[in-house]
């Protein structure tokens, strides 16, 4: 009889202390008004520049400036310590990157490939 009281006073306090189950969506605070786009904040200018010629001879550097419409445009290039080099001067006006190289590697001849234009010197 003991352990029958004890039951019904434990199932009565846990029906007395349940909540009652409404679903996923009753308690959340979401709303479901269509959330205005983000955009995106405009380009602010930058340029900047560098060279650096390690312990070997080689010779990097680069150079880039962008403006408030997106547009960006630049240069990098390189030289060995025998002389080899590669410029490449880019830019992109919102359509893609248009390139011109100008080396005088061996073994590349002048041509067009995609938006690339190599120059052989």
């Amino acid at each position: 009889m003991l352990k029958i009281t004890v039951l019904s006073i434990c199932l009565l306090v846990a029906l007395t202390e349940a909540k009652p189950y409404r679903g996923l969506a009753s308690g959340s605070t979401y709303s479901r008004s269509a959330r205005q786009a983000e955009t995106e904040p405009r380009p602010e200018p930058y340029s900047f520049t560098y060279e650096t010629t390690d312990e070997f001879g080689m010779t990097l550097t680069r150079t880039e400036s962008g403006d408030e419409n997106g547009n960006v445009k630049g240069s990098y290039m390189y030289r060995d310590p025998e002389g080899v080099y590669r410029t490449v001067e880019y830019a992109d006006n919102g359509e893609g990157f248009i390139a011109q190289i100008q080396t005088n590697e061996p073994g590349v001849v002048s041509h067009k490939a995609a938006d690339a234009e190599y120059f052989k010197q």
